[in-house]
């Protein structure tokens, strides 16, 4: 799978406008294909890129949020399909995407972000279907765009296109000719990854950028609001050791000898990871409560489980879940004393055990046990 994208944000209208142009395998002989898109997003065009032809489309915003594309004729197993698919809408609050009282998408005057699980791009299986990808994102000028790419990300600026003032007939102006206001100029960041991924999570804002390098030879690339610097950069320790284990036990970090993370906000999940890059809302660096160490490795492990080793399908979720926490406790092992480990072990059999009557071994198929 592929994506050439190409989106424009608004933050003034907290609107998003994209272009996408998906090409996929079908993966069995079809009259139609069915992927998932925000109910947010409004779809006013699909088309076969191939050929040229418009393809009739039936989109459900508010049940399903999928689009069904009729190709229009029954396409073999195997077959690739480029299609493009054009949208718009706006993005402020959680309407249109999986969790009711979680936002993954957000544009608005301080930045935002899209998020991969937020459905801002069409796909076909979530959390399967990794994609290559070519990214480009216009923002205001100012803001600084993050997120996975494997070329550097550099601010292009956006020629804009003159806008005409609407004609106004055949009468004789008395005055001098109206212009539109003029718009806030942009710049432009494409983002590319030649290696399938779960493509689309990024982030943009006023953001205060340092890169921290670890002794173990990564590089913590920060992604900071004004005002919490400090505790952010007092992050890159933790998770620089988290890499140097991960990368020792598990085999090597895919994404380079980067990883990306970025501030977002307190209307969306406390962690979000995406390739290379890890997303945290600020409640996590809250000067009240101490860092949750064992937390930020479990997500730090997701960069191996469930990023660089993909799933085959949501179902294995469980197990991309479990490797991650057995790798934060084996950070723990590592990192810490003993008696904080075995503290650590105690309280997973703890938890383990509050569900133990409706989630019990004892009660999973007979199967499993023949495996």
């Amino acid at each position: 799978m592929h994506y050439k994208v190409e989106a424009d944000v608004d933050p003034t209208e907290f609107s998003l406008t994209a272009r996408s142009i998906v090409t996929l395998r079908v993966g069995t002989a079809t009259r139609s294909v069915v992927l998932e898109l925000n109910g947010s997003l409004v779809v006013s065009r699909v088309q076969d890129v191939e050929t040229g032809t418009a393809l009739t489309f039936l989109q459900d915003r508010f049940d399903q949020l999928n689009v069904r594309v009729d190709l229009g004729k029954v396409v073999e197993a195997g077959t690739p399909l480029t299609l493009l698919f054009e949208y718009a809408g706006a993005l402020r609050g959680p309407e249109g995407g999986p969790i009711p009282d979680r936002r993954l998408a957000y544009i608005g005057p301080e930045g935002g972000y899209l998020f991969y699980a937020a459905r801002w791009l069409p796909f076909s299986d979530y959390a399967a279907d990794c994609a290559s990808y070519e990214i480009t994102v216009r923002v205001p000028q100012g803001m600084v765009l993050a997120g996975y790419s494997e070329q550097p990300l550099l601010a292009q600026p956006v020629v804009e296109r003159p806008t005409l003032a609407p004609a106004r007939g055949p009468r004789r102006p008395t005055g001098p000719a109206e212009s539109p206001p003029p718009r806030t100029p942009r710049v432009a960041y494409t983002l590319v990854s030649t290696r399938p991924v779960l493509a689309g999570s990024l982030a943009f804002s006023k953001y205060i950028t340092k890169e921290v390098r670890t002794p173990g030879g990564f590089t913590i690339e920060l992604f900071m609001k004004p005002g919490d610097e400090g505790r952010m950069e007092a992050l890159a320790d933790p998770i620089g050791r988290m890499l140097e284990v991960y990368h020792a036990r598990f085999g090597p970090y895919a994404f380079g000898d980067r990883l990306r993370v970025v501030e977002i906000d307190d209307d969306s999940l406390e962690y979000y990871v995406g390739p290379g890059t890890l997303f945290l809302a600020p409640r996590v660096l809250a000067g009240d409560r101490a860092l949750d160490v064992g937390r930020l490795a479990r997500e730090v492990a997701f960069q191996w489980w469930g990023q660089a080793v993909a799933l085959k399908n949501f179902d294995d979720a469980w197990i991309s879940q479990g490797l991650a926490q057995y790798s934060a406790l084996l950070f723990r092992e590592f990192a810490g004393s003993r008696a904080e480990y075995e503290q650590a072990v105690r309280e997973v059999l703890e938890r383990a055990l509050a569900f133990e009557s409706a989630t019990s071994i004892a009660r999973a198929p007979r199967e499993l046990y023949a495996l």
